[in-house]
């Protein structure tokens, strides 16, 4: 490896931890800068490194490799709740080897089971067969088309790999597993990079640049050959044109994943990978119901972008279960092994809020957490924001007293203390949704006292959701109906497809989305089609060298 990789780098030797340093120092160069105040400018291009479900996709889709390798990576942090903010990617040296060691098995994976596909010529040409692979392979693995010093290094490398081969071995064939393996630790296909630009002002992205902008915001994946030879053409200019791409893209099985991965990490579905249940009160609560409460939330949210309309999120009277998790919430179910829609009892769910995933995400190990639940309503679905206990530090609850319901004590807990103000702005909207235990099941009794009903009835003073509600169910019908919750969602859509947090220069974009939505009915395919055509994401902040 070391060897094959001398003359690529342009060095006399390079050895693996000398190449990661190299590739740490390439990687953190980052294109961003100060954001500025102009109202209408688009806001910086941060460089930023793929997620693990953008680099699954790519090699899936790149090399026809299901293998997920990106599964045993390390998991990205969040910001905001989202995965690819770019703030929240930095390169930490457990990544490099994870990349080093993903590109030599995909690579050997994919000259084993794929090679005469992603060769694309006869390797009896030789030399012009390996040249053709450099400038057309290359072209899609790094999403732009290579400099004639790039093609030349990467020949290169062919050349000294192919003459390093040992007896035996097909010498074209390692030659061109070598330059696979450097495209695959190559800083342009391990990030997603931009140009930098002395022009100041407004600058538009280049057409390869939009190509991938359209294609990892849609489909979390590289573009395919349609999108790339319109960027080659120079068909991707225009809003119309990019609105064109967008239409044919939504219409690809990739989308509606790719969007219901855009909900669920807006409701949070992520935290029950991790929560913890007491095992005496919720045995039933196995490593096997998780997944299947995650299954659950991805059909959930696939169905719910086809069948197009926002209000559906909340206000959706089915979700999909099979029968192991139907038993497990107690509900009739579909008579199948495999997922299928089924109609919810409207008494007691509806829509995203109350799928056992997000309700035992939000949840301690014994009780329901109205404080979590709230909160994630208050700052996920009306942009609200709580400000962090003073001094850091949360208090300690006192113990549950005799036949006391956990609303009770909750109440009792915040009732005059500093910390009532910021409670009373979330736990009256967690309040609404006691019935669901901390593992997620819909219950009638109180777990800490279980001769007492669930009171679920609420008043909550937030905004256009003000009022009284009997149940979780009516709240979330009431948030279906509100422009909070869509304002706050156009919001949300527009950083998750920019990938980077909220800039000044945010605020009057944000409000034309918000405006767009609203115009079309909030429907979701024209959010998509309005956030491609939109200021931050046709254009990017010149002055950046």
């Amino acid at each position: 490896m070391a060897q094959s990789l001398r003359s690529m780098m342009g060095m006399k030797l390079i050895r693996i931890p000398i190449l990661m340093i190299l590739l740490l120092a390439l990687i953190q160069c980052s294109s961003k800068v100060d954001s500025g105040t102009g109202a209408t400018e688009p806001g910086t291009s941060p460089m930023r490194r793929l997620t693990r479900t953008e680099y699954n996709n790519t090699v899936k889709d790149l090399l026809g490799d299901t293998s997920n390798p990106a599964d045993q990576f390390a998991p990205e942090s969040r910001i905001g709740g989202f995965d690819n903010n770019a703030d929240a990617l930095p390169l930490l040296a457990v990544n490099l080897n994870e990349f080093l060691n993903a590109a030599v098995t995909l690579s050997e994976n994919a000259v084993t089971n794929h090679y005469s596909e992603i060769l694309g010529c006869s390797p009896s040409a030789g030399n012009a067969c390996a040249k053709h692979f450099i400038e057309n392979f290359g072209m899609k693995a790094l999403r732009s088309p290579l400099s004639q010093s790039d093609k030349d290094r990467y020949f290169d490398l062919f050349t000294d790999a192919k003459n390093s081969a040992i007896t035996g071995e097909n010498a074209f064939k390692v030659g061109i597993k070598s330059v696979l393996m450097a495209f695959l630790v190559s800083p342009r296909f391990l990030n997603r990079v931009e140009e930098a630009t002395s022009s100041s002002g407004k600058v538009a992205v280049t057409d390869f640049e939009m190509a991938s902008r359209l294609s990892y915001f849609i489909w979390n994946s590289m573009p395919d050959d349609e999108l790339l030879d319109a960027a080659k053409n120079g068909n991707l200019k225009t809003s119309d044109q990019i609105r064109e791409q967008a239409e044919r893209m939504l219409e690809d099985s990739k989308a509606k994943t790719a969007m219901a991965n855009f909900l669920s990490q807006w409701f949070r579905v992520y935290q029950v990978d991790t929560t913890t249940k007491d095992s005496t009160l919720f045995p039933e609560f196995t490593n096997s119901i998780r997944s299947l409460m995650k299954k659950e939330a991805k059909y959930f949210f696939e169905s719910v972008w086809e069948d197009g309309n926002a209000s559906t999120i909340f206000d959706a009277n089915y979700t999909y279960m099979n029968d192991a998790l139907a038993d497990y919430y107690g509900v009739p179910g579909p008579g199948s092994s495999s997922f299928k829609k089924v109609t919810l009892n409207s008494s007691k769910r509806a829509g995203a809020l109350t799928l056992g995933a997000v309700m035992a995400g939000l949840a301690g190990s014994r009780n329901a957490s109205p404080t979590q639940r709230g909160k994630m309503i208050y700052e996920n679905i009306q942009c609200g924001s709580i400000p962090p206990p003073n001094g850091g530090d949360i208090p300690q609850l006192p113990p549950f007293q005799t036949n006391q319901t956990n609303r009770e004590h909750m109440e009792a807990a915040v009732s005059g203390s500093s910390c009532q103000g910021c409670h009373q702005k979330m736990d009256p909207l967690g309040f609404a949704f006691e019935h669901y235990s901390a593992a997620g099941k819909w219950i009638s009794n109180d777990i800490n006292a279980p001769s007492r009903a669930i009171k679920s009835s609420v008043t909550v003073s937030s905004g256009d959701l003000t009022g009284s509600y009997s149940s979780a169910v009516g709240l979330t019908q009431k948030i279906a109906e509100t422009k909070t919750f869509s304002d706050c969602m156009a919001k949300k859509f527009m950083l998750f497809a920019l990938g980077r947090s909220p800039e000044n220069t945010d605020t009057l974009n944000t409000e034309n989305l918000q405006q767009s939505f609203k115009s079309e009915e909030y429907d979701l395919k024209a959010l998509v089609l309005a956030v491609v055509s939109s200021t931050p994401f046709m254009y990017k902040k010149g002055g950046t060298l």
